[in-house]
């Protein structure tokens, strides 16, 4: 969803405060949440990860979404870095990156793919004293190893990613390196905003046999876009997150989201409680997610075993 200029102040200054005072008399901690944008995956996270919080007696909540626009990422920390809270949880990449530059308080991130690559931490096991986080990094490998079980002719791999987001320069330079162990050669469809994402899946298309939107924000964001000429061309489009999964590609080796949310939430939970120098946590568990609905319309045949190995099979798209 595209903010208009008018709606802009509105983002910034209005609040979502969520509880009051955990003991009679007592102040609740403010924690202040910044999400990149709205999407099945990064929401499922944030409501396991507030649910940690309300379990642990923290409910003061302040929420930010920049609903896909980085731009407004810095201006929304420094007014909630003004706000002096507790804690503030940043969700994705960008969020990250935005809240470790501005924030003067402890920093909890989540669903950050390369937190080092990024520059949010120096090092996984020394994040440093008031940072810490989750790491979403996906499963290449795995994924590949899916593409190549439910496309065995297919050779070019047409990747939709934007090149100035940390994550998917760590994403595509994984995917050139695991590629050619599955067969595949890797084309390149570069963007710089949402705006893009259907001309690099229509060109894409015109010349690859498979699809896969990258570990990105703005590829994420547009993939509306790319589902469509997908079912237009008869493409399959593959992804790396059962929340895409959901809104209709194909297939993913998805870390678990929801899992990752109650990781996220843990660490918080220490945070706030005084506890410093803790390690980031990296995603495990990662399932396969099949998409039935998506599979049909794309022309493509999704194969018994592979259905028989999937963790969850979405029969319908979700809009």
């Amino acid at each position: 969803m595209k903010l208009s200029r008018k709606a802009i102040p509105v983002l910034l200054l209005a609040l979502t405060s969520v509880g009051g005072g955990c003991k009679q008399g007592a102040k609740q901690p403010e924690v202040d949440i910044v999400q990149t944008m709205s999407h099945p995956a990064l929401d499922s996270l944030r409501v396991n990860m507030e649910a940690v919080l309300r379990t642990s007696g923290y409910t003061n909540f302040v929420e930010r979404n920049a609903e896909g626009q980085e731009n407004l990422l810095p201006a929304i920390l420094r007014e909630l870095d003004a706000r002096n809270p507790a804690l503030i949880v940043a969700i994705t990449t960008p969020a990250a990156q935005a809240a470790v530059k501005v924030a003067h308080v402890p920093v909890v991130f989540a669903a950050v793919t390369d937190p080092v690559g990024a520059s949010v931490v120096p090092s996984l096991e020394h994040p440093g004293a008031i940072v810490t986080g989750t790491s979403d990094a996906w499963p290449y490998a795995a994924q590949l190893q899916l593409i190549r079980a439910i496309m065995p002719n297919a050779k070019r791999l047409g990747v939709i990613f934007n090149p100035s987001e940390s994550a998917a320069q760590h994403g595509i330079q994984q995917l050139k390196l695991l590629a050619p162990a599955q067969g595949f050669t890797v084309v390149e469809g570069p963007i710089n905003s949402t705006a893009d994402v259907y001309g690099a899946a229509r060109q894409l298309a015109a010349s690859c046999d498979v699809l896969l939107i990258d570990s990105d924000n703005t590829a994420i964001a547009g993939e509306a876009a790319a589902i469509k000429v997908a079912e237009r061309q008869k493409i399959p489009l593959f992804a790396g997150d059962s929340g895409s999964v959901s809104k209709g590609a194909v297939g993913a080796v998805s870390v678990g989201y929801a899992q990752l949310g109650t990781e996220t939430g843990k660490l918080a939970v220490l945070m706030l409680r005084g506890e410093r120098n803790i390690p980031v946590y990296v995603g495990l568990g990662a399932q396969i997610v099949l998409n039935q609905d998506a599979a049909a319309k794309m022309g493509v045949s999704l194969p018994a075993d592979v259905l028989k190995q999937a963790q969850h099979i979405y029969m319908e798209s979700v809009p």
